[in-house]
């Protein structure tokens, strides 16, 4: 599944019924997204967890998910000079738990 290229969209709201993904979920060059918001109900990803290059995102809301999901990211190119909101609280960038 992919989410790229939109330099409007600011968050993942509307895939909040999104359980599983049986292939990779890749998330990329949306410049304008800020929050993860959407993925709170996605329980398992198959082939890979992929978020980069997405400006505004905040690079611990990217680790907490893939901390959350139990899988490896090939997470980078986030924003990582704010502070994450509760959603990517548990973790701090670089995946160190708080």
């Amino acid at each position: 599944m992919y989410v790229q290229y939109n330099d409007a969209r600011t968050s993942l709201a509307g895939l909040e019924g999104l359980i599983s993904v049986g292939g990779g979920l890749c998330v990329f060059d949306n410049d304008a997204l800020t929050s993860l918001a959407g993925l709170e109900g996605l329980t398992s990803v198959g082939d890979g967890l992929y978020v980069f290059d997405n400006d505004a995102l905040p690079q611990c809301q990217a680790d907490a998910l893939a901390l959350r999901l139990g899988k490896a990211c090939t997470c980078f190119s986030n924003d990582d000079t704010t502070p994450c909101d509760e959603r990517g609280a548990q973790v701090r960038c670089g995946g160190q738990a708080r």
